[in-house]
């Protein structure tokens, strides 16, 4: 029989780096099971528990002592039974929960080696776990520790600098062209690539961007349609011509004729269909062509930044571990005293009973070590488990 001290934080759950996507999808939590989920949690009064669902990982987080019940709780809302939840899902302790808690919400563990969007999404996380009563002092306390090391990746590291998102990349390309004032932008497509474009074009430049689609309706769904100029995709022959830049995340080679692209004077065009389709009608040594190759060529330039800044990451996530375990040291300490107070309060109370009101009660020296090392030895044969 072995001992082992008893563990701060513990994490089980299946992500992109241990597990298929076919099994990620049966761990998944619908916006229903989540709810449920975390219900269940708050009405077992577990005191410590969070959940990061994403498309990449589902992962729950709690203090060693509550493991058991909660991997129990999430089995049986996702009705999983055993020998599956044991042959797909991870579990980790103590400082190797820790250590990937911070790696995950600094991007370390993304798809995108340094994906910013992850810690606004455990950000949202955690307040549906505090919505629900489910943040106690530790993991207030870690939060606080994850939030502060954010903003010193941001400061003190490239880490998180530019984005790897091929919509990044367009807009940053396209930021850099010789363009007036009076240039405009054509984006063709309304699918999540093309939503991406426009985001981040909106924070680079101010140029009128029309956007064209097979299915007209669509363009209502797109976010921010009202800010741009619509058109019907039969029409795209005249719109190139009527376009500075092009940017195409949709094929549509049938709408176009070879001849009527090889003389445009477009500053940039941008195909990012696999297979090619409107790249190959433009004389790559009169326009600035750029297919899906020379994004990514631009987007590995930002990842080698970001694997150079990893050593300086991994550096700050210890640091911030060896002083989460200080304050947890310290907040175990500050407990055992106030155990201790409330001990003693106690014995003055049922002491009183025995002489008038205003008797002044000695405790002796004898007496007040007794108490202290009632409460602090049962503590520290608790920190011990089997």
């Amino acid at each position: 029989m072995t001992t082992r001290k008893r563990t701060y934080v513990s994490v089980f759950g299946v992500n992109h780096d241990d597990t298929e996507l076919s099994a990620r999808q049966e761990f998944y939590l619908s916006e229903i099971e989540y709810k449920l989920l975390l219900e269940n949690y708050s009405a077992q009064n577990i005191e410590n528990v969070f959940v990061l669902n994403t498309c990449n990982r589902t992962e729950v987080y709690t203090m060693s002592d509550s493991l058991l019940e909660v991997i129990n709780i999430y089995r049986d809302v996702k009705k999983i039974n055993n020998e599956h939840l044991h042959n797909h899902s991870f579990i980790k302790y103590d400082k190797e929960a820790l250590q990937h808690f911070f790696q995950v919400g600094c991007g370390l563990r993304s798809k995108i080696l340094g994906d910013y969007q992850i810690i606004g999404q455990m950000r949202t996380a955690y307040n549906e776990s505090v919505k629900h009563g489910l943040i106690g002092t530790g993991f207030e306390r870690l939060f606080q520790s994850l939030f502060s090391a954010g903003k010193e990746f941001t400061n003190r590291t490239k880490f998180n600098d530019g984005s790897a998102s091929h919509g990044y990349q367009v807009a940053n390309i396209i930021n850099g062209l010789s363009l007036s004032e009076q240039s405009r932008i054509l984006l063709i497509g309304v699918g999540d690539m093309a939503q991406k474009i426009l985001n981040h074009m909106r924070d680079y430049s101010k140029h009128p961007v029309t956007i064209v689609n097979r299915t007209y309706s669509k363009l209502y769904t797109f976010e921010g349609y009202e800010q741009v100029n619509t058109a019907r995709l039969e029409n795209l022959p005249y719109l190139i011509k009527k376009h500075d830049v092009v940017i195409s995340t949709i094929p549509v080679d049938d709408y176009l004729n070879a001849g009527q692209a090889a003389n445009l004077n477009a500053k940039g065009i941008f195909d990012l269909t696999v297979p090619s389709s409107i790249s190959i009608l433009f004389n790559a040594s009169k326009h600035q062509v750029f297919d899906i190759d020379a994004i990514e060529e631009y987007t590995q330039k930002t990842l080698n930044i970001r694997e150079k800044a990893i050593p300086q990451v991994e550096a700050l996530i210890d640091k911030y571990i060896t002083n989460y375990y200080k304050w947890s040291s310290s907040n175990q300490q500050n407990k055992i005293f106030r155990l201790f107070e409330t001990e003693l309060e106690n014995y003055l109370k049922k002491e009183s009973k025995r002489f008038k009101p205003d008797f002044e009660i000695e405790v002796s020296p004898k007496k007040i070590t007794e108490l202290f090392m009632k409460n602090y030895y049962s503590k520290l044969v608790e920190k011990s488990v089997v």
